[in-house]
């Protein structure tokens, strides 16, 4: 796959990706009857906050390649936890990992 290619793919994942946290995580923490107010601390936390992550990731920390490839590998993980019974988010965040990880090696190479 050529390198456009490869950031292309990248780009819509991860869009697709941070849209789905922030839009689950909102839905999810105003119209879910959680039981107990740790679950949706829990659900809130982990969604908003991998969102937040890939974000800081992609936007924040462009001096470093693979410190960036790092915030947005956990924070894609972090935020596929409480959706892995969706089967697709945790595919598409194992994907935005690979591609992070492709996407920092060729800019640390020369």
């Amino acid at each position: 796959m050529s390198p456009a290619r490869v950031s292309q793919v990248y780009r819509v994942l991860f869009a697709a990706l941070v849209a789905i946290y922030v839009a689950a995580g909102l839905a999810g923490g105003i119209f879910i009857d959680f039981e107990r107010g740790a679950d949706r601390a829990f659900w809130l936390l982990f969604l908003l906050g991998g969102a937040a992550l890939m974000l800081a990731g992609a936007l924040l920390l462009h001096g470093n390649a693979w410190v960036s490839a790092v915030a947005v590998s956990a924070g894609a993980l972090v935020g596929a936890l409480p959706l892995f019974w969706s089967v697709l988010v945790p595919i598409a965040a194992a994907a935005v990992v690979a591609l992070t990880v492709v996407r920092a090696r060729s800019v640390a190479s020369p």
